[in-house]
């Protein structure tokens, strides 16, 4: 499916990181808007005294006015300290996050993913090809170079895939194992031997 993940490279402990710095960004935020909510409650509270149970007077008006700019003051400080925190946090996390992304691989059309692992050594056969398709649902056959020696490597190569495609097809497989010439050539196990000793004395 397009958009699917295909692949992801390790990336540590980054996902661990990641859910760290998400969470003290939403603590800060938090306590940000709690100095704003503080600060106004705190500022009606002064005002609520001063008009209803204090005398009326420029001076006491005055101290009021003194004592909110002190608390602005003192609550810009921890306002600051807050915004500073939640940005270096953003910027750490945005850096981890494109790296995370950038370790991923996404499908980018609609289709099938394949590939090929080879199952089987030695001298296979259609009817070998047709046993891993249905054992291990492989979409695909590894075919050794030694079908080049084969009787007539044309026709096998063509066989194999067709084979692979109509596993499922009992007599277009017997169709296709018909008249393909000498099979696969391998080596006996004493001419591996004999291969070896020679290249040991080169």
């Amino acid at each position: 499916t397009e958009g699917q993940l295909l692949a992801e490279l390790d990336t540590g402990d980054s996902d661990t990181l990641i859910r760290d710095l998400e969470y003290k960004i939403a603590r800060n935020n938090l306590l940000l808007k709690h100095v704003d909510e503080n600060e106004n409650f705190d500022i009606s509270a002064m005002w609520h005294t001063y008009i209803y149970h204090t005398a009326h007077s420029d001076a006491k008006e005055e101290a009021v006015w003194d004592a909110v700019a002190k608390l602005q003051q003192r609550n810009e400080y921890s306002r600051e300290d807050y915004r500073d925190a939640i940005a270096m946090d953003t910027l750490e996390l945005e850096k981890l996050q494109e790296e995370v992304e950038q370790s991923r691989v996404y499908a980018g059309m609609e289709g099938t993913i394949s590939y090929v692992k080879m199952n089987l050594e030695g001298n296979v056969s259609e009817a070998d090809e047709k046993i891993m398709t249905i054992i291990t649902g492989a979409e695909g056959i590894f075919v050794g170079s030694g079908i080049f020696k084969s009787g007539n490597p044309e026709k096998r190569a063509s066989a194999i895939v067709k084979a692979v495609t109509n596993f499922h097809d009992a007599n277009m497989l017997a169709t296709l194992s018909e008249d393909l010439g000498e099979a696969m050539v391998g080596i006996n196990e004493d001419e591996i031997s004999l291969l070896m000793a020679e290249r040991g004395k080169q």
